[in-house]
């Protein structure tokens, strides 16, 4: 009977599958698919669609506009994708994914040469000065700016770009009207002829030809976000323009002056077309964003938005009414065979002969505690958190710890020297990606590398998996093994010297602004750390956690 029962559970559960198979098929296959974009947008959504048209097949892919108050309100029916600036993306219905695709970012800008240079890359320039220069036609001075005695005058110039007035009325609190806008490219030009100038442009407008530097003349004027007078080693990113769009990217730079692009698409997109199509401006289009005017994101945030778009389960749909009723078909068959399970379990444990009892804990409940983890024996280890182990032919093997990965959880990728670099002790070796996020590890050794672990590359996870065998990274010919072997932990002293590092990391999080915003991720009753806990944030508190953990790690 119970297999009966199963066996028409099945039945019923693969054809509300199938039928939705179905549906989802007729919806790739659609010959026109609309593409929704805010005013803001319009222009960047007719390019990327014109330049993904050119080297992809398929339904066609058409551009149309709605303004903001709908798109808000609206969007979600019969919607598939949209684009729009920040601001508009609050839609009510919450069932969607909103992938940053771009930026709009605004920024100062000051000739290479002025004069005063070397100080404002010392102290920057604050926020509140930025907004005073744009608040009155009063003679400003390069000495107001930087706190000193200089009368040198500062010409200001703002573009007449609507986005840009739009963010600096927000970031000054002035009437966009008050701003006496010049066409970007007089902007520009009176930088490079005016030393003393400066400008406010977006960062698309002041890019060479290529957008991979900027203009000739013209550089980015350093912001000291927190006013304290200094650029500060954390607000060193105006070097050149990978930098700064990573500082971007994980907070660096002021929020006041950036705007987020967002592709907006169903939580679980069941459109293939469309998540090819954001899949490629994730990728490929994103050269394209500099023609609109646009910033690209960082090269290790692309990996991200992608992993996040391509994780998501398919969902197939027809309407409301079948989709209510296949879901409530599905959710009948998991309650009758759960129900099952719960009665066969209860005959278990009367049937139980045993007093022992069985506590499973899911991977992802799993905490840390002053026991936790377990350290073979016959392996030095170094704080950088690596093991250490010398072959008999004089080389040492060298990986990650097992304490590492247990809090920061599955790495995605690995970066790694090649065959035959020299490595220098507390030097970066490796890096370790987390789905963009990424953390540095210092060599424990100096030497030769003479092998490196290949089946890394595919498979990242044997780090998470196997630390300590199949999870090893290199093989290094030592240069000064018998003085750097005195820096290094076995046995007892290493597992004492862990709990330590268990104490410092609670610290880390206790006193870290974001965790304290996240505290519940971190935490669990009793106060030990959840498995995995650094996977719940983003790129700005790995940061922290390399400078304020990592870096200063002593063993």
């Amino acid at each position: 009977m119970k297999t009966f029962l199963l066996s028409i559970g099945l039945l019923l559960f693969y054809s509300f599958l199938i039928s939705g198979e179905n549906v989802q098929s007729d919806r790739i296959h659609e010959k026109v698919i609309p593409v929704w974009s805010t005013h803001e947008t319009f222009s960047l959504s007719n390019l990327l669609i014109e330049k993904y048209s050119d080297s992809h097949t398929g339904p066609e892919l058409r551009v149309q506009a709605l303004d903001s108050e709908k798109f808000k309100h609206d969007f979600g029916v019969d919607s598939d994708l949209g684009f729009t600036l920040e601001g508009n993306e609050s839609i009510e219905n919450k069932a969607f994914l909103k992938l940053v695709i771009g930026r709009n970012v605004i920024v100062p800008v000051m000739h290479s040469q002025n004069p005063f240079v070397g100080i404002v890359d010392r102290q920057g320039v604050s926020l509140e000065k930025l907004a005073e220069l744009l608040h009155s036609s009063d003679a400003k001075s390069w000495g107001m700016l930087l706190g000193n005695n200089v009368s040198t005058p500062v010409s200001i110039f703002v573009s007449d770009d609507p986005s840009v007035q739009s963010v600096l009325s927000d970031f000054s609190g002035m009437n966009v009207s008050s701003f006496h806008g010049v066409p970007v490219g007089k902007v520009v030009d009176a930088i490079q002829r005016n030393p003393g100038a400066i400008g406010y442009v977006r960062l698309s407008d002041v890019l060479d030809a290529e957008y991979q530097g900027l203009a000739d003349g013209v550089k980015l004027l350093p912001v000291d976000k927190n006013g304290n007078g200094v650029i500060d080693f954390s607000e060193k990113i105006y070097d050149n323009l990978n930098d700064f769009r990573r500082g971007v990217w994980i907070g660096k730079y002021p929020r006041s002056l950036v705007r987020n692009i967002y592709a907006v698409l169903p939580a679980t997109p069941d459109n293939e077309a469309l998540t090819d199509f954001v899949s490629w401006v994730l990728t490929d289009g994103q050269q394209y964003l500099g023609h609109s005017g646009y910033t690209e994101l960082a090269f290790s945030e692309k990996s991200g938005k992608l992993d996040k778009l391509l994780v998501q389960p398919a969902v197939t749909e027809s309407s409301v009414g079948d989709n209510s009723l296949r879901r409530g078909a599905i959710l009948a068959f998991v309650l009758l065979v759960g129900l099952g399970l719960l009665i066969h379990l209860v005959y278990l444990v009367k049937t139980k002969n045993s007093n022992a009892s069985t506590v499973i804990i899911p991977e992802k409940s799993r905490t840390f505690n002053e026991n936790f983890p377990g350290t073979p024996e016959g392996l030095y280890f170094d704080k950088t958190h690596t093991w250490i182990f010398m072959e008999r032919d004089g080389k040492v093997r060298v990986g990650i710890d097992d304490f590492l990965q247990h809090f920061t959880g599955k790495y995605t990728r690995i970066k790694m020297k090649k065959t035959g670099d020299s490595v220098k002790r507390n030097e970066p070796v490796v890096t370790l990606i987390q789905d963009g996020k990424h953390l540095d590890i210092c060599a424990p050794v100096s030497g030769t590398v003479k092998a490196i672990n290949e089946a890394l590359t595919d498979e990242p996870e044997r780090i998470n998996n196997s630390p300590y065998n199949e999870g090893w990274i290199y093989l290094i010919e030592p240069l000064n093994w018998l003085s750097e072997i005195r820096f290094f932990k076995m046995g007892q002293h290493y597992r004492s010297w862990l709990r330590r590092e268990l104490l410092r990391l609670k610290d880390f999080f206790a006193v870290s602004v974001h965790a304290k915003v996240y505290g519940q991720v971190v935490f669990q009753d009793g106060g030990e750390i959840c498995e995995a806990v650094l996977q719940e944030f983003g790129p700005e508190v790995w940061e922290d956690f390399q400078k304020h953990f990592l870096d200063v790690s002593k063993l």
